[in-house]
């Protein structure tokens, strides 16, 4: 008898990918219910994001906002987090990327606020997975500065800390982005 090797072709849409993550970093208490934000480039390109200010911890399908290629208008029930600028930037500077995940965990804005880099040679996984870690200066959130801010370092660095705010991390799955943010 022979066996044949089962091949899984599902597919997760990315509404749902970022539900999931957004959900799995509120049960972890790794951001706060109206805080951080995340995004997808799917491969048609169209960028999906979570919208602003809604409870993270309760995120429906529902709530994810999204623009097509070209098009000026975000569509969907809910605006989108208000740092999307900088989300969109990312995407443009670094066509490797195609997640990109920001939040406010107690132990990284601690790191923000003392503008320290944690040492990812501490941990072996978070050095594989995160490599050396870049700092960006402070500006606004959801201004085109914090944008500038974030490009300023991003095309060197796929985990960022955002002086007196939080980190942002870019990878090409979201799963991944979320493999890196944990491990940070």
């Amino acid at each position: 008898m022979t066996a044949q090797a089962s091949v899984s072709n599902s597919y997760t849409h990315p509404r749902d990918e970022l539900v999931e993550v957004m959900s799995r970093m509120y049960t972890r208490h790794l951001t706060t219910s109206s805080g951080g934000n995340a995004s997808i480039m799917d491969a048609d390109g169209v960028l999906w994001v979570t919208p602003k200010g809604n409870d993270k911890g309760a995120l429906t399908r529902e709530e994810i906002a999204f623009r097509r290629p070209g098009q000026k208008d975000w569509e969907g029930n809910y605006p989108p987090s208000s740092e999307w600028p900088f989300h969109t930037r990312v995407y443009e500077a670094r066509k490797d990327i195609r997640a990109v995940l920001h939040a406010h965990s107690q132990t990284l804005v601690a790191f923000s606020v003392a503008k320290q880099l944690p040492n990812t040679m501490s941990l072996s996984q978070a050095a594989f997975l995160c490599g050396d870690v870049g700092l960006a200066p402070y500006a606004m959130p959801g201004t085109d500065a914090l944008a500038d801010s974030i490009l300023s370092k991003i095309r060197d660095h796929d985990c960022l800390i955002m002086e007196n705010h939080g980190v942002v991390v870019a990878a090409a799955t979201m799963k991944e982005a979320y493999q890196k943010f944990e491990a940070l």
